[in-house]
């Protein structure tokens, strides 16, 4: 028979809100209101815009960015639009580390290769997204980070979680 939970033990309010944050970003159904507006900086940070949009692979917003958690990411987009060429304009930062000095990250779009970027410190990085299909109701922007570390393994902190690329803004503008 199960034990019933201990409850003279303290909970620690911020680990439970942020798990439940965690939860509701994840279950969130995209609300066929939200669409991406382009041209337009749209910021990962606490006060960001980016939540609708946010698939797999997010951490918690800081306070001017999000961590990519894991190997992978994803954004789901709804661009409604007869263009089918934009570029895509992100600004970010690495976890690095002696042994990491840098993350290689790969970029698609709808499943297609994009951009290929070396990112070590703060700066822009731009991909053209060309042929866009405007009959698709969402678009599937990934990040694919091969060598996410954790803060504890490049000595920053004894945070456990692997880590690859900060994101602070995102941009998508028509050419």
């Amino acid at each position: 028979m199960p034990q019933p939970a201990d409850r003279s033990a303290p909970i620690n309010i911020d680990i439970l809100m942020a798990k439940i944050r965690k939860e509701v970003v994840e279950a969130r159904p995209l609300n066929s209101l939200h669409q991406l507006e382009l041209g337009k900086l749209h910021r990962f940070s606490i006060d960001g815009q980016i939540d609708p949009f946010l698939d797999k692979g997010w951490a918690e917003a800081d306070e001017h960015y999000r961590w990519i958690e894991g190997n992978s990411a994803k954004l789901k987009l709804p661009i409604r639009t007869d263009l089918t060429n934009f570029r895509l304009s992100i600004l970010a930062h690495s976890m690095n580390g002696e042994m990491h000095p840098y993350q290689d990250v790969f970029v698609t779009w709808n499943n297609n290769p994009i951009a290929e970027w070396r990112i070590s410190h703060r700066a822009f990085f731009h991909a053209l997204i060309l042929n866009h299909d405007p009959e698709m109701e969402l678009q599937s922007l990934e990040f694919i980070c091969p060598t996410a570390v954790s803060p504890r393994s490049c000595g920053e902190s004894d945070d456990p979680r692997l880590l690859a690329i900060a994101i602070h803004t995102l941009a998508i503008h028509p050419i």
